[in-house]
């Protein structure tokens, strides 16, 4: 087996996906966005971070205290909320994110559910035909829908390609979305995944073999971001070796 085949974490994060519907929207819907003051999202790039670098740093990172460790040359990060925002261009918001349960009532929830062989759910690709399709959303509509959207591709994805449906709570109201702690929502996401990654590995019986699917927005765990700016992971020759040190390299956004 070679050292890629070896590589179990699997993520359905998609800055590329959200890239494409941007480029696809009108000029007065791109404004909306920015005047709810989420106008980074307009500039997200094509980009991602090999899944070998990133199973590499999910592995050295204790959960509990949202901390990567590097044992080799004694190399500690503490992610925080503020590390975070600066990395993902977030508004820097306090309300904590409203979550709602699949059983709580929410006046917008059927509306991004379509039927499946199995019952009612609520795919991307739904919620994404809307937004190409849907110029007679009104405006809190459309944002609501974009935004779900950008939660389910770039900022909280899941192991499915469904919506995140249980954030609705948050997004009653477009000029408001902006004054929640996404950052720090983001980075709980992040550090739950990786818990239920390294408990799942760990429990993977010697010799076997098994993808392992893993949610949340990884890649901000190998993001540098000096400004306010996002930054793009970067990492040109890494080679899945547990002795090699990742990198991340400052790069332009592929802008739109």
């Amino acid at each position: 087996m070679t050292k890629k085949e070896s590589i179990i974490l699997q993520s359905r994060y998609s800055a590329d996906r959200l890239h494409d519907i941007v480029k696809g929207l009108s000029q007065r819907r791109k404004d909306l966005i920015c005047t709810q003051k989420w106008g980074n999202l307009l500039n997200i790039g094509k980009f991602s971070a090999p899944k070998g670098l990133l199973e590499w740093i999910v592995d050295r990172i204790n959960p509990k205290l949202g901390e990567f460790r590097n044992p080799r040359n004694n190399t500690n990060i503490l992610f925080t909320r503020q590390m975070v925002e600066k990395a993902l261009g977030l508004p820097t918001g306090t309300r904590p994110v409203v979550i709602i349960s699949k059983h709580e009532e929410s006046p917008h929830r059927e509306f991004y559910k379509t039927d499946y062989e199995h019952g009612r759910r609520a795919p991307i690709h739904h919620a994404a035909t809307m937004l190409e399709k849907g110029t007679d959303l009104d405006d809190e509509t459309f944002f609501r829908t974009f935004f779900l959207v950008a939660l389910a591709t770039h900022f909280t994805p899941g192991t499915g390609n469904m919506v995140p449906l249980e954030y609705l709570g948050s997004l009653e109201v477009a000029s408001e979305v902006c004054e929640y702690a996404w950052g720090e929502q983001i980075l709980k996401d992040v550090m739950s995944e990786a818990d239920t990654f390294q408990k799942k590995k760990k429990a993977l019986l010697d010799g076997v073999f098994k993808k392992i699917w893993v949610g949340s927005c990884l890649p901000v765990l190998a993001f540098r971001a000096p400004q306010a700016t996002p930054y793009v992971v970067v990492v040109p020759i890494y080679q899945q070796q547990s002795t090699q040190q990742p990198y991340v390299q400052q790069t332009e956004n592929d802008s739109t």
